[in-house]
């Protein structure tokens, strides 16, 4: 099944309006998390054009060597995870969200500790 390709700004736009439904306004401190978030979104879009069209293995000064985006491609990939965590945005983030909203701490604290 292929999906559909959304540009960055369509992704920034859809959290913000989830992030709307949940909590009524998209806060003003959320602003950089979402402005870090579409950079960083953009920025690995782009490194990961760049590899595919250098390849994964690069001509450096000592000759055959790991393609040095790699490493960044890893890096932004993480700090996007991070910060959509921190947004509330994953299906588990968001579980714990409801379960917040239930007043569920048995739950609650089941997730946090990683005992799902």
């Amino acid at each position: 099944m292929k999906r559909k390709k959304y540009s960055t700004a369509d992704y920034i736009e859809s959290i913000a309006s989830f992030l709307e439904k949940k909590y009524g306004a998209v806060n003003d401190e959320w602003q950089l998390s979402l402005s870090l978030l579409q950079q960083n979104l953009d920025l690995k879009r782009e490194i990961d054009e760049k590899i595919k069209e250098d390849g994964l293995m690069v001509v450096g000064v000592k000759g055959l060597m790991k393609n040095p985006l790699i490493e960044t491609s890893l890096r932004l990939q993480t700090n996007i995870m991070s910060i959509i965590k921190e947004l509330g945005v994953t299906p588990k983030a968001n579980g714990m969200l409801k379960s917040l909203d239930d007043n569920d701490t048995g739950e609650i604290l089941a997730n946090l500790l990683g005992n799902e």
